[in-house]
């Protein structure tokens, strides 16, 4: 962030000796700018009371799918949303320096001219803004899911189909008793299919069949994935579909259960309503009633291929919980972990590595990692991309032995792993292309893009990398890190009671390198 927005967060309250500090997240959305002020614990991101909420209305997808670009008029209106959200900062005493964070939907990719928006943020507000990328949003899709599967135990207990229809992708993920076992996404969003009926002509007369023609072949190729799969209960998430459900709840339901039935008459009634009258039933700004029909629509279409009769919903505004889940990303680290390994795992056997190498390699990388914490600086998010890193290092093998890291690097830059953003899977890869021969210089692809910081972060890794490489040199998972010491020039790492560790030390003199040109210590093993 900039010196305008950002750190004189207030502090008090919380548990005994724990600060409590002020927050605020800003998301630019498809239809809406949106930003919650929240207080968190200490350094921390995680909300754990909303102070306030505002949200103002931007036609974004409007443009985007209208014309591919965002018009002038569009990010002016934008510039004046964050001028207004700027006083409010203000009473809360956040702005100074690192207390806001702002994010625009992965939406935004889609513009011809998304960064002459963030750059007007950026001259007239001083906004540094970061556009969400489909990792992002799978990431903060699981998250919702998962809080609400552990909240709900009926819920919990099932295999569970979550749904998400978002502005431009649909989102399918398979829990069984709370843990993903599937997922796929598809280019069907709400705002997607919108556009796409309408510019077919379509109107208020045939609108819902139209949609149902539309998006019915791009469901059956979804669902195609799960046809041998059992699924319990339905769960359906998103603006559109949680905006009708909080209109249908009783009291203060936080999860409905409804026949699919009730979702269908409500359709029809979409489909004959004004925007303004729409607007004010479901107390959703103007822009955001466009896709409200289509993301009903491609809900209940994907429910009845299950034979299903209902669904459930929760409800309460999409915007606040995307937003605390946004603010809470943090928390991805620790709960999301063993959701990325196994999709780094599904990786390393689709391009048929040695399993119990890529394993152990990458136990040894992190516990390299914790003993010398303090020695490379590096940050907690590392440890899972370094993991990773291990587990995948040698899919290039599938293509050829002969510079294989190099060609890991191709494979792993273009495969999807699972809760990994575009930035963390380019790391990854990276850090695999580097795991043997050469250093990350400026001129090499990918690397060009990253900063001085970016391209030590990537040394670092990829030097523990290389030693733990190096202690599986044969393939045989014999050595173990007991003990990491650093002495004069020398990293010492203690291997046990082995007999030979002649391939590996062999294996060290050139692995071991890069660590000693990064951090300037010879590693040196220790047996006994």
């Amino acid at each position: 962030m900039n010196p305008e927005i950002g750190d004189a967060g207030q502090e008090g309250g919380g548990g005994i000796g724990t600060p409590i500090k002020q927050r605020a997240m800003i998301n630019i959305g498809p239809s809406a700018v949106s930003m919650i002020v929240f207080e968190a614990e200490g350094e921390s991101s995680n909300p754990i009371e909303v102070l306030e909420m505002l949200e103002q209305p931007l036609p974004l997808a409007e443009d985007i799918f209208r014309d591919g670009l965002l018009s002038r008029g569009t990010i002016e209106r934008c510039v004046r949303i964050f001028n207004r959200f700027h006083a409010t900062l203000s009473e809360y005493g956040l702005l100074g320096a690192n207390r806001v964070e702002v994010v625009a939907t992965n939406l935004l990719s889609e513009a011809d001219n998304a960064e002459l928006l963030l750059d007007r943020l950026q001259v007239a507000c001083g906004i540094e803004a970061r556009s969400l990328d489909d990792g992002d949003m799978t990431r903060l899709v699981y998250l919702f899911v998962a809080r609400l599967l552990k909240e709900h135990p009926q819920l919990n207990k099932a295999r569970v189909l979550a749904i998400h229809v978002g502005p431009g992708n649909t989102r399918l993920m398979l829990f069984k008793k709370g843990r993903i076992v599937q997922y796929n996404s598809y280019r069907m969003g709400a705002y997607r299919v919108a556009d796409a009926v309408e510019k077919m002509g379509s109107d208020s007369d045939n609108l819902l069949g139209d949609i149902k023609v539309h998006v019915n072949g791009s469901i059956e190729q979804m669902l195609g994935a799960y046809t041998d799969e059992t699924v319990d209960k339905v769960l359906a998430i998103g603006h559109e579909i949680q905006s009708v459900a909080t209109k249908l709840a009783k009291d203060e339901e936080l999860l409905l259960k409804v026949d699919r039935k009730v979702f269908r008459r409500v359709a029809k009634q979409v489909s004959v309503k004004k925007e303004k009258e729409l607007a004010k039933t479901y107390e959703v700004n103007v822009y955001a009633t466009r896709p409200l029909l289509a993301g009903l629509v491609c809900s209940l279409e994907a429910v009845g291929k299950f034979g299903l009769s209902s669904l459930y919903v929760p409800t309460g505004p999409f915007e606040e919980k995307f937003l605390t889940g946004l603010a809470g990303s943090d928390f991805a680290v620790k709960r999301f972990g063993h959701e990325v390994i196994g999709s780094a795992k599904a990786l390393a056997r689709k391009y048929e590595v040695d399993k119990d190498h890529g394993r152990h390699v990458a136990a040894l990388a992190v516990k390299l990692f914790d003993e010398l914490v303090e020695l490379t600086a590096l940050l907690p998010q590392d440890r899972l991309l370094l993991e990773v890193a291990g587990i995948v290092h040698e899919v290039g093998g599938f293509i050829s032995r002969r510079s294989h890291h190099k060609h890991s690097f191709y494979i792993i830059r273009n495969s999807e792993i699972f809760g990994l953003n575009d930035e963390e899977t380019t790391l990854v890869a990276l850090i695999s292309r580097y795991h043997r021969h050469g250093l990350p210089e400026p001129s090499h692809l990918f690397v060009r893009d990253l900063t001085r910081e970016g391209r030590i972060r990537v040394s670092k890794l990829a030097a523990l990398l290389r030693v733990a490489d190096a202690l599986d040199r044969g393939h045989q998972q014999q050595l173990q890190v007991q003990q990491v010491r650093v002495k004069k020039d020398q990293l010492r790492i203690q291997v046990g009671n082995v007999v030979n560790v002649s391939v590996e030390e062999l294996a060290m003199r050139s692995k071991g390198a890069l660590f000693e040109q990064v951090f300037g210590l010879e590693v040196v093993l220790e047996t006994g």
